[in-house]
């Protein structure tokens, strides 16, 4: 398992996120009102996650900063909620175990 937090260079995500399947899948998230360059970063990283074909979920979520609770609320895509600590928990089961 890989954990970022923050900015990485386009040149580096290029050079060592390829998309190779050996590569661990990734989770980000950001918040609208988090730190400017994590808001700039969180769409780069889907955007090339996306681009090269590396298994990801991403979550942006509404009105919180960089810190906040495992508790804060996430929208799915088939309109049910859940907390952010359920979608990590989905997301472990699902790139640890399939």
């Amino acid at each position: 398992m890989v954990c970022l937090s923050g900015y990485m260079d386009p040149l580096d995500m290029q050079r060592y996120i390829t998309g190779a399947p050996h590569e661990p899948a990734a989770f980000v998230s950001w918040g609208t009102a988090d730190l400017d360059y994590v808001l700039a970063q969180g769409p780069r990283f889907r955007d090339h996650f996306r681009a090269v074909g590396l298994k990801h979920v991403w979550y942006e979520l509404q009105g919180v900063t960089h810190f906040h609770p495992r508790t804060t609320p996430v929208a799915r895509s088939d309109g049910k909620g859940k907390t952010l600590e359920d979608a990590m928990a989905e997301f472990l089961q699902d790139a640890l175990y399939g």
